[in-house]
């Protein structure tokens, strides 16, 4: 009936929570990047980026150990300004985190490559452009995605 409040369908276990929370915090992108960082920051710099980022991370990680038990409704960012700040923060906070998806998806395939490149040569052919003092070519695209591809569908088929 319209107006109801819908439950959604818990499909995550305890589990699968923490799984995702450990890859999601850790991630890959840094061990691939951890190199350059040193070589243009310096060990320091780089320790001193690495302490940063993780105070900012734990500032994060308490705020939504606070307002996820506050409002146990799905939407994460969207329900908590919505509720703290109205429509139009709301709004503008759903908008400003999928073009930060989108740049993370974006910048993902690339990693990818990168990552399978390290183990595996992956021949360079079909040269497309130059970005950033980086060669673009076709079989890099198609690897990244042919990757972007699978993940997608093995999150489609995990999480319903």
């Amino acid at each position: 009936m319209a107006g109801e409040r819908q439950e959604l369908k818990r499909a995550l276990g305890m589990k699968d929570v923490l799984a995702l929370a450990f890859g999601t915090m850790i991630g890959w992108g840094w061990i691939m990047l951890a190199g350059k960082w040193v070589e243009l920051a310096g060990v320091a710099g780089a320790i001193l980026a690495f302490v940063i980022g993780a105070v900012l991370c734990i500032f994060v990680g308490l705020t939504y150990a606070e307002l996820t038990p506050a409002l146990p409704l799905a939407g994460g960012e969207l329900v908590f300004s919505y509720r703290g700040l109205g429509y139009v923060c709301a709004w503008i906070t759903g908008w400003m985190i999928t073009f930060a998806y989108v740049g993370v998806a974006a910048w993902e395939g690339p990693a990818l490559v990168t990552a399978i490149d390290y183990l595996w040569e992956i021949p360079r052919a079909g040269y497309l452009w130059r970005v950033a003092g980086f060669d673009v070519y076709i079989s890099w695209v198609i690897v990244g995605s042919l990757g972007g591809i699978i993940l997608s569908y093995i999150n489609y088929r995990g999480v319903k």
